[in-house]
């Protein structure tokens, strides 16, 4: 509960914002975090998408479904009438579509072996095509 409640009260926003993750690592046609702002490429950007998870087998649907809700979030976040406010210099903040995928562990391990488990391989095969369709998709 003191977790939650600190985190709510911005009490972490300090030692979060100095942590040395690649988050927080500029990478050419990379987003990263600057202090508190989302940045890609050195430009202020603002991310907005959805969730994408399936939560029974298979997991992930075939590709052409996924290539099909990929396109209509992009189109989604481009027709939307949101315009973020600007930039802390004053330049314009472009939306990015993003997608926060999910993965179900009882995918990934579907037998939970003894000792150290492995991914499922066919598993893991599906999440690559599947961020890869998001990827190419915007």
């Amino acid at each position: 509960a003191s977790t939650a409640r600190a985190a709510r009260s911005g009490e972490f926003s300090s030692a979060m914002a100095s942590e040395n993750t690649p988050l927080r690592q500029a990478q050419k046609g990379r987003v990263y975090i600057e202090g508190e702002v989302y940045k890609k490429d050195g430009q202020e950007i603002v991310l907005m998408g959805g969730n994408y998870v399936f939560k029974a087998a298979p997991y992930y649907p075939p590709l052409d479904v996924v290539r099909q809700n990929a396109k209509a979030m992009v189109e989604g976040a481009q027709k939307m009438a949101y315009k973020p406010p600007p930039a802390a210099d004053g330049s314009p903040r472009p939306v990015l579509p993003c997608v926060r995928l999910g993965a179900m562990m009882e995918g990934a391990y579907p037998s939970r072996p003894m000792g150290s488990p492995v991914v499922d391989a066919n598993f893991a095969a599906k999440l690559e095509a599947t961020m890869k369709v998001f990827q190419e998709e915007g």
